[in-house]
């Protein structure tokens, strides 16, 4: 037969293991989270450092097209003539 004391024992050795795995679970949910949110930031950086590659791109496209139109507006008999010049 068991005492009292060494149920108590038992119990807390029981609940002890109990906390254990519970926190066992927890630590484990914040790494899968963490682990998460780092792939998460990887791969928006590297997406938006493509995306910032490709504006640049499209940016110094667009300074060269203006740098080779001239566009001349001036009014003739209450009409807008427009020259546009394209230097090649």
């Amino acid at each position: 037969m068991a005492t009292p004391q060494r149920e108590t024992i038992q119990k807390q050795i029981q609940q002890d293991w109990a906390n254990r795995e519970y926190i066992e679970v927890i630590t484990g949910s914040i790494k899968k989270i963490t682990d998460f949110l780092n792939s998460f930031d990887m791969s928006c950086r590297s997406r938006l450092a493509t995306l910032n590659e490709k504006l640049t791109s499209l940016e110094r496209k667009i300074d060269y097209l203006e740098a080779c139109v001239s566009i001349t507006y001036f009014k003739f008999d209450n009409k807008l003539i427009i020259f546009i010049y394209i230097y090649t």
